[in-house]
């Protein structure tokens, strides 16, 4: 008997020692927390936070292009403002767009269509009143983006931001064109900019401040656009208050920074 009695302790303590063993070096982070409820005084358990889990999300722009009369190219970013200025104190919408290249090219680009016949008439009646220059266009592919990371939902978060900018690049060019052809009016134009805000505004809240180290750049160029999309619905909303040209250039120049904007976004592909 004192043989058994001595055989059932000492395996009562050796699963006493197990079983504290176990419970200290269980990972907080995955460990469930348990809390005693106000109302009923019974013990409630819920998990702990969870690890970031990795994921993957495709963007699938829309092609676009968007059509433009190109005034001149020049070497000087002032020389250029200074015929943008002279162009719009003829009337004209007139912008300077930046060519990173060696040299740099300054571009001077009046108007911004989506329809290329409307762009073709525009740029011929430009040609006709005196107006140097041709036809040029920039183009948004179609080609998907697929994005990885460490963050899933900070994934489907640029997704969602990306996307919303994306899709004012095509819907503000109409919006140029159907002006042009008097098919809306400055009102309709303000009504279109206000109805954007707060969806850009909600997509992309605190993208930069949340991104995760290996989307920061992602996360960076995808704010970028966000903003130049905030931009360009802003001035446009002033240009349908003012209803000058120089508010319509203004208009224009700030919708041809979106464009850019966007397409650094798709270029992206340090996380393939």
């Amino acid at each position: 008997m004192a043989g058994l009695s001595g055989f059932y302790m000492g395996w009562r303590l050796f699963n006493a020692i197990v079983a504290h063993r176990a419970a200290s070096i269980e990972s907080p982070a995955t460990s469930p927390t348990t809390s005693t409820s106000a109302t009923g005084g019974q013990p409630s358990t819920s998990p702990g936070p969870a690890a970031p889990t990795p994921g993957t999300v495709t963007l699938s722009p829309a092609a676009c292009t968007i059509y433009a009369h190109q005034a001149a190219a020049l070497d000087k970013d002032q020389s250029a403002q200074n015929e943008a200025t002279r162009l719009r104190a003829r009337g004209y919408s007139a912008y300077v767009t930046y060519l990173p290249s060696s040299p740099p090219v300054y571009k001077v680009r009046v108007g911004a269509f989506a329809d290329k016949a409307t762009a073709s008439a525009y740029s011929a009646s430009l040609k006709k009143a005196g107006v140097s220059g041709f036809l040029s266009s920039v183009s948004i592919p179609a080609t998907q983006r697929t994005w990885r990371g460490s963050d899933a939902t900070y994934l489907a978060a640029l997704k969602k931001a990306a996307e919303e900018a994306g899709a004012l690049v095509p819907a503000e060019a109409g919006w140029f064109d159907a002006y042009h052809q008097k098919k809306i009016d400055r009102e309709a134009l303000k009504t279109r900019a206000d109805q954007w805000k707060e969806r850009l505004r909600a997509a992309g809240a605190g993208l930069t401040a949340a991104a995760p180290a290996d989307l920061t750049a992602l996360g960076s160029r995808v704010t970028e656009a966000q903003k130049a999309a905030e931009g360009a619905v802003e001035a446009l909303s002033t240009f349908a208050g003012s209803g000058t040209n120089d508010a319509y250039g203004r208009a224009v120049a700030a919708y041809m920074k979106l464009v850019d904007a966007y397409r650094a976004v798709l270029a992206w592909d340090g996380n393939k």
